[in-house]
C-alpha cells in the first residue's frame, strides 16, 4: 500500500499533482503493462546484474523507468491514459493506493509556472510512505534495496528476517502498534542514508552505463 501525502495545493489545471488510473491494478493487459517496463511480475525475485547488463547492451534503446511506457508501448499507455483520473489536491490531502495501480506524477503547465512564480514558489512538495507485510521477501537477484545495497545478506530475506537481524531500522514496525524506540531508530537510518543513496546510485549507473571511470 502506498500512501501519497501533499505537503502543498497541487491544482489540477496546473497539473504537477498526481494521474492515477483506477483499477488498473485488476485490467486484464496489466502483465503485457509490467513487461513492457522491464517488470516480470510472474517471476520469484529480480533480474541479476549480468542479465540486466546483458539487456542494456543488446536493446540500448530500452530503460525499464515506470514513467516510459509511452516509448515501450504507445498504444498501451494510451489506454491507460484514456481511463486516467487527474486529481486536484489540496495541502493534507492523502491518496492511498496499491502499489500495482498505475499512476504518475504530472509536469506542472506553463500557466502553473508562471502561477507558481508569481507566488516564489520554486517546489512542490509531498511525502510519501510504503507499507507492506513483514512477510514480503527481498528479491533474489540483483537490487539497489537500501538495505542490500548495505548489507548484500539481507538478499531474499523477508522483512520481518532483516528487522530482526539488522540493528539499523530500515523497516520500522507500525501495525498493530509502533515499534519501541522507532523515533531514535528512524533518526539512525537518516544519518546513514545520504550515504546508501550515493551508493545505490552509483551502482545503478555502474550497471545500466557502464563503469563510470
Amino acid at each position: 500500500m502506498n500512501v501519497w501525502i501533499a505537503l502543498d495545493d497541487m491544482p489540477a489545471q496546473y497539473r504537477g499533482s498526481m494521474a492515477v488510473a483506477p483499477g488498473s491494478h485488476k485490467a486484464a493487459w496489466r502483465h503485457q503493462a509490467y513487461l513492457a517496463i522491464g517488470q516480470n511480475r510472474s517471476e520469484d525475485g529480480g533480474r541479476s546484474k549480468a542479465e540486466i547488463i546483458r539487456k542494456r547492451q543488446l536493446e540500448p534503446h530500452q530503460g525499464y523507468p515506470t514513467c516510459d511506457m509511452h516509448k515501450a508501448n504507445p498504444a498501451l499507455r494510451n489506454r491507460i491514459e484514456k481511463t486516467a483520473k487527474i486529481l486536484d489536491i489540496k495541502r493534507g490531502d492523502v491518496i492511498f493506493a496499491t502499489r500495482l495501480l498505475f499512476h504518475r506524477t504530472l509536469t506542472v503547465t506553463d500557466n502553473g509556472l508562471d502561477y507558481y512564480n508569481s507566488i516564489s514558489k520554486e517546489f512542490l512538495n509531498r511525502y510519501s510512505v510504503r507499507y507492506v507485510p513483514g512477510s514480503a521477501r527481498l528479491p533474489n537477484g540483483w537490487s539497489v534495496e537500501w538495505s542490500m545495497v548495505s548489507n548484500p545478506a539481507n538478499t531474499g530475506k523477508t522483512l520481518d528476517e532483516v528487522a530482526d537481524d539488522d540493528a539499523t531500522m530500515y523497516y520500522p514496525k507500525v501495525w498493530p502498534q509502533l515499534e519501541d524506540d522507532i523515533d531514535k531508530g528512524l533518526e539512525h537510518v537518516a544519518s546513514i542514508l545520504e550515504d546508501i543513496k550515493k551508493k545505490a546510485h552509483a551502482e545503478f549507473v555502474e550497471t545500466i552505463f557502464g563503469s563510470t571511470k
